[in-house]
């Protein structure tokens, strides 16, 4: 009955004789079993008439629902049920962005096991549903960025057939590393994000209004003047005239403003971000994803140190940071 089909509707990826299938609830139903994914319940029509399509290249992968089942595999969850409803809007209610699928796959990560340091073994080809990554290649990049930011490690490899086409296909022995751990754990990876609400006034003039618990409160008038208010207990208050105009003035900024003691429970984490900024601005090509995220990162790091009212300065100017990299036409 399931002989003909060849392909995983939700990965792409070739079954060849590795999937399982079980009729469930009168025929209705079945229970699809393939390792990428680790299980599903689909609607016995639906499977066929999908895995069909996607075979024939007449509609993509469901990457999103892949990602789902494998996130319910992982945490030993029951099968996700694939309704009608479920995939006709999955894909466009999911993981979106490079970052969510690295955050969400260092979290997966470590729910998984990582937190009692249980190692395990990756394969890119079959385990990319875990970072929601549409295929094999992205989720390489989304390797490669956490390693270059030492927020995994892993053993290297020691045998040639864990490297294909010159790059790591294998990973063996993968754990997040202490500050991986720590920035899935920081108030702002946990959804405590800071509101804010930006409105412009004047030349070049900024004012951030935000409510709540711990608010920032930025007033800016005339031309390239800054002074950042905080209220409550606890506070500190930085004025700031001017701004940088190169990502390098940004850094020296970002440095002195890092120095103040209040940081020192990150200092480790913030010096080595801010050495590897300026190693990467050294470069013929500097990386503008790695500078992104670097940048991102200095924020989280000050506010999860000293709160939001003491890093105000800090997340100030980072808002540069885009705008730099833009006009630095990095690549």
């Amino acid at each position: 009955m399931f002989d003909s089909l060849t392909t995983c509707p939700l990965t792409g990826l070739s079954i060849n004789g590795r999937a399982s299938f079980s009729l469930m609830n009168g025929s209705t139903y079945v229970l699809y079993g393939f390792e990428p994914i680790g299980q599903a319940i689909f609607p016995f029509n639906q499977l066929i008439t999908l895995s069909n399509a996607v075979a024939k290249g007449h509609q993509s992968p469901r990457i999103a629902l892949a990602g789902l089942c494998r996130e319910a595999s992982e945490l030993g969850q029951s099968a996700i049920v694939l309704t009608h409803e479920l995939v006709s809007k999955a894909e466009s209610s999911f993981l979106k962005t490079f970052e969510e699928k690295r955050l969400h796959f260092m979290r997966l990560l470590y729910e998984s096991g990582g937190k009692e340091h249980k190692k395990r073994d990756i394969f890119l080809n079959d385990d990319f549903p875990m970072a929601f990554a549409y295929d094999a290649e992205e989720f390489f990049r989304i390797f490669e960025s956490l390693n270059d930011e030492e927020l995994i490690r892993f053993d290297r490899p020691s045998i040639r057939a864990d490297v294909v086409d010159g790059r790591i296909a294998h990973y063996r022995g993968v754990l997040l590393t202490s500050s991986g751990k720590r920035y899935i754990q920081s108030p702002l990876t946990e959804n405590n994000k800071v509101a804010s609400n930006s409105f412009h006034f004047g030349d070049g003039a900024k004012v951030n209004l935000v409510q709540g618990d711990g608010a920032i409160q930025t007033n800016v008038s005339g031309s390239n003047a800054s002074v950042n208010v905080a209220r409550g207990e606890n506070n500190t208050q930085a004025n700031q005239s001017g701004q940088p105009l190169t990502l390098a003035e940004l850094t020296e900024a970002l440095r002195q403003a890092l120095s103040h003691a209040s940081f020192n429970s990150c200092r480790e984490d913030i010096d080595h971000e801010l050495r590897g900024i300026e190693l990467q601005l050294k470069k013929p090509e500097p990386k503008k994803s790695m500078l992104e995220n670097s940048f991102d990162y200095l924020k989280e790091l000050a506010i999860k140190s000293a709160g939001p009212a003491a890093a105000a300065t800090v997340v100030e100017l980072v808002k540069h940071a885009p705008e730099l990299l833009a006009a630095a036409h990095l690549g």
